[in-house]
């Protein structure tokens, strides 16, 4: 089977930060990290991440409505 990745840019509460400890212990393979927006930098914190474990970003255009 092949890698799959998710991700999600977006701001979040100490009780999200909190919940994601839990919940990538519930997800076998996953993991989960926090950046600071005020630091944040695609390249550094997405793009490289997603790199060093063989894969890369992909991009869904959304259908106009």
């Amino acid at each position: 089977m092949a890698l799959t990745a998710y991700g999600c840019c977006a701001p979040c509460g100490p009780e999200t930060v909190a919940a994601l400890g839990g919940l990538t212990a519930a997800i076998p393979g996953s993991s989960a990290y926090t950046v600071d927006p005020a630091v944040y930098d695609r390249e550094t914190h997405w793009v490289a991440w997603l790199a060093a474990r063989g894969l890369q970003p992909h991009v869904q255009e959304s259908e106009p409505l």
